[in-house]
């Protein structure tokens, strides 16, 4: 419509009408941001593996110089040099971001605790462990590593100098070796871990939720906690996990408990059902 000088009208939005596109904008981030961030999360999980492909790589290297042989099972606080990150150092030259998933980067930056409870890691926290080529510290006289991938402990070889915690280690549980097992698509080798590795066993409960970075019991009663760090909701159902055959695979957290993560293991087999927090809910999203 002209007006008497000549000019076109202009109409600006009417308050309903900025409301309606306000709504409209609204309603289509509603929709895009979870797309969005499920997007990404399945980009950390993909990065994750694609790690875990490297490590493959790397014990395969490891392994053709070593004849197979792993280290003999070391004092988790004295003969620090046998660690899988120290040992391998030769072959990933130490890259820092090699030993983290990317969803467990959550504090890594913080300070180690002498008291050694915050040094555990979590779902989506990293761990500390004191190592003599630790870039952190030094804190308490020791250099410390961080890192969100652990080790299958039973890999070390035996030790009778220095047995660990678990009640079921002999000279015939531990492998010893990074392959010719007979088994080596169903034995983990390193994979999401709250901690630098694990010593798990048949009977360890499952934990209260998919986070329980330290149980209220206590990690110093034993062994009944060690699957606790791995049955993690990082990716959300499953945990990435690299085999002794080299393959990585995504493991339904159920199916933890019937891998062969030493020789004498016997399956036990859970469902999502099991899965229940203190008030009985089922955590297992």
């Amino acid at each position: 419509m002209e007006t008497p000088n000549g000019n076109s009208r202009r109409h600006g939005f009417t308050l309903i009408e900025l409301l309606v596109v306000i709504a409209i904008i609204a309603m289509l981030l509603s929709v895009l941001l979870p797309s969005l961030g499920m997007a990404k999360r399945q980009a950390r999980r993909i990065i994750c593996r694609a790690h875990l492909h490297s490590w493959a790589a790397i014990f395969a290297l490891y392994a053709e110089d070593s004849q197979g042989k792993f280290p003999l099972w070391y004092n988790d606080y004295a003969d620090r040099g046998n660690m899988w990150m120290d040992v391998l150092i030769p072959y990933y030259d130490d890259i820092e971001k090699m030993r983290f998933c990317p969803e467990a980067l959550k504090d890594k930056d913080r300070r180690p605790d002498l008291s050694t409870a915050d040094n555990y890691g979590g779902a989506f926290r990293s761990w500390l462990h004191p190592t003599p080529h630790g870039h952190i510290g030094p804190y308490g006289g020791d250099m410390w590593a961080n890192g969100s991938y652990g080790i299958n402990h039973y890999v070390y070889g035996y030790n009778p100098d220095h047995p660990p915690w678990t009640q079921t280690y002999d000279k015939d549980v531990p492998w010893g070796t990074i392959g010719g097992t007979g088994n080596d698509s169903r034995v983990p080798l390193l994979f999401d871990c709250t901690w630098a590795g694990t010593f798990p066993s048949e009977t360890d409960r499952i934990p209260p939720s998919g986070d329980d970075m330290y149980p209220p019991q206590g990690w110093g009663l034993g062994i009944e906690c060690e699957m606790a760090r791995v049955c993690l909701s990082r990716h959300g159902k499953v945990n990435n996990m690299l085999f002794m055959d080299l393959s990585v695979i995504p493991v339904y957290l159920p199916d933890l408990w019937g891998l062969k993560w030493h020789r004498k293991w016997r399956p036990v087999h859970y469902t999502r059902e099991d899965f229940r927090d203190e008030n009985g809910n089922i955590w297992l999203r």
